[in-house]
């Protein structure tokens, strides 16, 4: 009898049966990883033996994590942003093919990021604390569709958000995006926008991205979101901007860490929002993603290949 390929499942919360199915007991001896300590070493040890992985939470795969495991051939995650999850160039070396599943969390997050705004504009979650604070403050705010609505990257997640605000809401909405040489420049969307959204990929070259300079030149009283990665912002020049009324206010969907954190969680509800990077965990999404995530894993252990490997390279590097 052949032996099973052991694949361990890390990851937060459940995987549906349909799922599951994909990878047959007569085929597969499907592990759930322990998640008790939480760190390298316990990442490590439950790699022990596995021929793949599959991980969609909050750890990162590191060299140390990957290297010492001579059956493992494969790691997947699920959800986009890969790199701040996963080692690419250590799996690379150690002959682990990676994937991802982009693109089928975008729509989550365009309606998160649309939600942020609107929240933002309209200060729903302001009026919420106020009012269960015995306070009653009354602002007034704009419709989305007065103002000019400018989008930070086009990708999965943007397109869906433009198409959201220009067809719900009748906005006016501009973008701009590195790999489009039509867009509309940076600096424009910068100083003419009342809203910006940043939603593109954090790396080396992108982290820090609205940095003070480019938060100077954004129109005053704008209003800035960021439902992807809290990185791609100076934590500081965000904080200064927002005390000082440059920025009205700002919504996160993840925080950044160090002092800043805390001063940025001190302001009130009208000027800064923010959330625990859950705009991806919607059923239908994380659905989405384990599906293919695992028809991944089956179509590499059946075929030896796989359209979403992101490191073909990998096969250089296997014995």
């Amino acid at each position: 009898m052949a032996k099973k390929i052991k694949v361990v499942l890390d990851y937060l919360g459940e995987i549906e049966k349909h799922a599951l199915a994909q990878l047959p007991a007569s085929r597969f001896e499907l592990v759930r990883a322990k998640r008790v300590k939480k760190d390298e070493a316990e990442r490590k040890a439950n790699l022990a033996g596995a021929d793949a992985v599959y991980f969609r939470g909050d750890d990162f795969y590191s060299d140390f994590v990957l290297r010492g495991n001579p059956n493992l051939k494969l790691a997947v995650y699920g959800g986009t942003g890969y790199q701040q999850y996963i080692d690419v160039d250590a799996a690379t070396k150690h002959g682990i093919a990676v994937i991802a599943t982009p693109g089928l969390n975008a729509n989550a997050v365009a309606e998160y990021a649309v939600a942020m705004a609107l929240d933002a504009v309209r200060k729903v979650s302001f009026y919420n604390s106020d009012i269960k604070n015995g306070k009653k403050k009354i602002l007034v705010t704009n419709e989305i569709s007065a103002l000019k609505i400018g989008l930070i990257g086009h990708g999965n997640i943007n397109r869906r958000v433009d198409a959201i605000f220009q067809g719900g809401f009748g906005a006016d909405v501009r973008f701009w995006d590195y790999a489009d040489k039509t867009s509309t420049p940076l600096n424009r969307i910068l100083k003419e926008s009342d809203i910006v959204i940043i939603a593109i990929t954090e790396n080396a070259q992108t982290r820090g991205f609205l940095n003070k300079a480019r938060i100077a030149m954004m129109k005053k009283g704008a209003v800035l979101i960021n439902p992807a990665r809290p990185g791609l912002v100076d934590a500081n020049a965000l904080y200064a901007a927002l005390k000082s009324e440059k920025l009205s206010a700002a919504a996160f969907d993840g925080m950044p860490e160090g002092s800043i954190r805390a001063k940025l969680l001190a302001l009130s509800d009208d000027r800064f929002i923010a959330s625990p990077h859950i705009a991806a965990r919607t059923l239908q999404a994380l659905h989405a993603t384990d599906m293919a995530a695992l028809k991944s894993i089956a179509e590499f252990f059946k075929t030896g290949k796989s359209k979403l490997i992101i490191n073909p390279e990998y096969k250089k590097f296997t014995i």
